[in-house]
């Protein structure tokens, strides 16, 4: 239905006088609001141009044209308006209606009813370019106030595409306005706020766009105000359900830094999570590569996750920062003991030493709480509350609902003042219900609120039952997507042959665009420029959850296509992480099509795990893929995988996970394939689980238990027969008997295993480097320093040739520890080979990502610089060691921390420190049972009791 015609329907049904202000229209637009009022009025029109009205009779219809927008003193009537004599219809665009409610919220509370007209200017989600355009047209024949309007939209978003040489061209023209209209002080600002724009680095087009209409945060704005200004706060959060206005609030709050020259900051950054997609859910690698970038660091790519979190630390202290990190939960753990706590362990160490030292602010985002932050003294926390009553109210008045102030508070009360539900409500009513309030009848009946979302879900079901087809279908193309839906995509989507139940609904080319401008004024999606289209994840969500239950062979024709469009558009062979992008959303459609298998082969195992193998600090990358095959990660796989593709599912789920150093998950999951190995009479499965759980659990520090795991596994080798599993069985279960002092009964095991390995040398040429480790270590505990040498020389001679990088660097780190032994026996003087050996062991594990084993190499180059006088590097590798075992909950590592750092207390003559981490220690060593160290222990207290 077109504007003129909703408006003669509205005309037709009233029963009184109507006020018709036509703002801002132009000669054809205006001509068009006329011809309606006279094709349906049995009451004359009284046509008023100008801003005078002296009087306004209830039996006519009196049409007021406003080309300019100084109506503030305008005489309409008030004393009829009040009398409700007049029914009051407002003719304008969306924005100069918005506009008009926010600098004129007493004459707009008047307004009954908006009809927009579908104007040749200034159309949601019209371009910079042509807002720009229309704007100068606009100074051209001295409109100032729909020219200021037009900028200002102009310069919000030009901001949020950080094209800032364009937004300082927006406010010279607004001070240029400013000084026509004789507002010098003004136009000072804007001038000031421009020379301030230009020395400030800026990327801010990543944070999603609010809701067109934004209300009842000024508590929140200033508390923001506060935070940027209040160097104790560094950290700064706003909690809330979904849809209660978060983005929105960041985004005002941040347009209006912008217009002040961004008030002091050196650099602003704004990430949105929602944007990335759930192939990234998980993980922050992508924002971490980016922002590494963008700061210029060298070699961004290097390093695992913890160390790329410290490096953008200290690149965000060297000048004032403004971060805005929106919409954190998909990296965050939804339930259970863990709930709230960041998965990512780079987001993890950044946010944590943000709030510890940042010069700025950094405002996230999340529906649920930071709970690594709590305590910390630079962090608030703010839960975003609904909005009041009031405010609910103007909201629904400024989408153009009327109605009474009791009856407008009351549907912001029934929907519980849920931001995003009141906008679809407002949409919803005026589109469909003549903006009364009144008739919300049709979509009552919500549900608890506390589910999050829910209240907005209601009305997107009432909306969903009066859109077209064409219409429902556009919002079911943007419901395939977990992020903004690109324009290759959809035309990809659209593309011949037409998807049954989908595509063929669409509108044409021709209508294609009305389509969306219809969709984007009942806030129902936001366009972008280039036709990329997005709505708010919870409309996304709804939509895709509707296609997939009323069409679900639509749902996965769609998902098909998109698997093959960006499995086709990905490169060959991506360099960097934001290159795996297009593979990354392969797996995402390809899973949801529920080509599983294809895609765990192909996308997954071919092309994601060999670059997040290679590209240093992607693991958590590619444990965000990992759970999409899992139907509750990490414990039960997508039951439609064969069971051979679930085990090496959870298998490599659980490796990635010991890399990342999140022990306690791992354990979980191994336990859990054990059990499922076990029911499948799976025995060589079930032992090399018990290998790997058996080793968590030890450095976890539960030696009971470990021992337990790896006895059976025993058992289950034998079972299986294989060579594989009996050698790595035996060595680990030699390992924990040698952790808990039990040398006696670990030798034999050892021995076992190597005659074994001997035995079956045609299947397995060399031990693996987790045995290789376990025997050597084991005699390095005997005296054999020299033996463990010849050994770890010949691997490493192999492993340059043949083996990975943790081969290579486990190699070093025996290697370096034997040199070290032989030295401090001073059988020769071997501290410098020891030192090559141990730095190279280092940085080898922390290339590899290998949280577990890391602190072994940190502990063993610390006690090296110790023994060589070298005291502060050592205290470095041991902080280092400790801030490692700590996230990862490595009892084990910790221990040896603590006994490091005893040793070293006494190196620096600090025997207060130094008997205090000897007391710790002994008592951490009878907690777990890690007797290996009871000669160290013994040997400390002869050291402490020495004069």
């Amino acid at each position: 239905m077109s504007p003129a015609d909703r408006l003669r329907g509205v005309l037709r049904r009233s029963s009184t006088g109507t006020l018709v202000l036509a703002i801002g229209s132009g000669a054809e637009n205006f001509r068009a609001c006329r011809d309606a009022c006279g094709a349906a009025a049995d009451h004359p029109i009284v046509p008023v141009e100008g801003p005078a009205l002296t009087h306004a009779n209830p039996g006519e219809v009196v049409l007021v044209r406003l080309s300019r927008l100084d109506f503030l003193p305008l005489n309409l009537g008030r004393s009829l308006l009040r009398e409700r004599r007049l029914r009051v219809v407002l003719w304008a665009s969306p924005l100069l209606a918005a506009y008009l409610a926010h600098e004129a919220p007493d004459l707009f509370s008047w307004i009954q009813l908006t009809v927009w007209w579908e104007p040749e200017t200034t159309p949601e989600g019209a371009s910079p370019h042509r807002l720009a355009a229309e704007a100068q047209a606009a100074i051209d024949r001295r409109d100032w106030d729909v020219a200021d309007t037009l900028l200002r939209r102009c310069l919000a978003l030009d901001t949020q595409a950080a094209d800032e040489r364009a937004a300082a061209a927006d406010r010279e023209a607004l001070a240029n306005i400013a000084e026509a209209q004789g507002r010098s002080a003004e136009a000072a600002q804007w001038r000031t706020a421009s020379r301030r724009t230009e020395q400030v680095a800026v990327s801010t087009h990543r944070l999603l766009a609010g809701g067109p209409i934004f209300v009842g945060r000024d508590a929140e704005l200033a508390l923001l105000d506060a935070a940027w200004t209040n160097p104790d706060v560094r950290v700064q959060s706003l909690i809330a359900w979904g849809g209660a206005g978060k983005t929105a609030l960041m985004r005002r709050w941040l347009d209006t830094l912008a217009q002040a020259g961004y008030d002091g900051a050196d650099r602003v950054y704004a990430w949105s999570f929602y944007a990335q997609g759930s192939t990234q859910q998980g993980s922050a690698a992508l924002f971490i590569d980016q922002l590494l970038r963008w700061l210029g660091a060298e070699r961004p790519e290097e390093g695992d996750p913890w160390q790329k979190g410290e490096r953008l630390a200290k690149l965000l202290r060297g000048q004032r920062t403004l971060l805005l990190l929106d919409g954190v939960e998909p990296v965050q753990h939804p339930t259970g003991n863990l709930a709230g706590r960041l998965k990512d362990p780079a987001l993890e160490v950044l946010l944590e030493s943000l709030v510890e030292d940042m010069d700025g602010l950094c405002v996230v985002s999340s529906r649920l709480p930071l709970t690594d932050l709590d305590g910390s003294v630079g962090y608030r926390a703010h839960d975003l509350t609904r909005l009041s009553a009031e405010a609910g109210a103007e909201l629904l008045r400024q989408r153009g609902v009327r109605g009474d102030e009791a009856a407008l508070q009351a549907a912001a009360e029934a929907y519980l003042g849920h931001a995003l539900a009141l906008q679809l409500l407002g949409g919803y009513l005026v589109a469909y219900e003549e903006g009364d309030v009144d008739r919300m009848v049709a979509v009552r009946g919500l549900l608890d609120a506390e589910s999050g979302g829910q209240h907005a879900r209601q009305v997107m079901r009432a909306h969903e039952h009066l859109l077209t087809p064409s219409e429902r279908a556009l919002l079911g193309l943007v419901g395939l997507f977990d992020r903004a839906a690109d324009a290759e995509a959809l035309a990809a989507l659209r593309a011949p042959p037409a998807i049954p139940g989908l595509t063929d609904d669409l509108p044409d080319s021709a209508g294609w665009g009305a389509a969306v401008a219809r969709l984007v004024k009942l806030g129902l999606l936001t366009a972008a420029d280039g036709g990329d289209l997005d709505a708010h994840p919870l409309v996304r969500e709804f939509f895709g959850e509707r296609l997939r239950a009323l069409s679900p062979g639509a749902w996965i024709s769609a998902q098909q296509r998109l698997y093959h469009h960006y499995r086709q558009i990905a490169a060959a062979e991506p360099c960097t992480l934001d290159e795996t992008k297009p593979l990354f959303n392969a797996l995402f459609h390809g899973c949801a099509a529920g080509r599983y298998s294809e895609v765990l082969e192909n996308i997954f195992f071919d092309r994601i795990w060999p670059v997040t193998e290679t590209l240093p600090g992607a693991l958590a990358a590619r444990l965000a893929a990992l759970a999409l095959f899992f139907s509750n990660p990490w414990r039960i796989p997508e039951p439609s995988l064969a069971l051979p593709e679930q085990a090496s599912v959870m298998a490599e789920a659980g490796r990635t996970l010991r890399s990342l150093g999140k022990l306690s998950e791992a354990a979980e999951l191994m336990k859990a394939t054990i059990q499922r190995a076990g029911e499948q009479v799976d025995w060589r499965g079930a032992a090399a689980s018990a290998v790997t759980l058996s080793g968590l659990l030890l450095t976890l520090g539960d030696f009971n238990l470990a021992e337990d795991h790896a006895r059976r596994g025993l058992k289950m080798s034998d079972l299986c027969g294989d060579i594989v599993q009996r050698v790595a069985v035996r060595c680990t279960l030699g390992d924990v008997l040698h952790q808990c002092g039990r040398l006696a009964p670990a030798g034999p095991l050892f021995a076992e295993a190597e005659s074994l390995w001997v035995e079956g040398r045609d299947v397995r040429r060399r031990l693996s480097r987790l045995e290789g480790y376990q025997h050597g270590d084991f005699m390095l505990t005997l005296g054999h320093a020299a033996d463990v040498m010849r050994r770890a020389s010949e691997d490493l001679d192999w492993s340059t040739q043949h083996g990975s990088e943790l081969d290579i660097s486990v190699a070093h780190l025996l290697c370096g520890r034997a040199h070290l032994k032989l030295a401090e026996a001073r059988v020769e003087p071997r501290g410098a080979e020891a030192a090559h050996h141990l730095d190279l062991a280092v940085l080898g594990l922390r290339a590899t990502g290998r949280k577990d084993l890391q602190p072994l190499g940190l502990l063993a180059r610390a006690a090296l610089l110790r023994g060589a006088g070298r005291l502060p590097e050592a205290r470095r590798d041991l902080a280092e060691a400790r801030k490692v075992a700590e996230r990862g909950g490595m009892r084990l590592h910790l221990c040896d921390c603590t006994l490091e750092s005893a040793r070293l207390r006494l190196a620096e003559g600090d025997h207060a420190g130094a008997r205090a981490d000897y007391l710790a220690a002994r008592a951490e060593v009878e907690a777990i049972g890690y007797h290996r160290r009871d000669p160290e222990l013994a040997a400390l207290a002869a050291a402490l009791a020495s004069p």
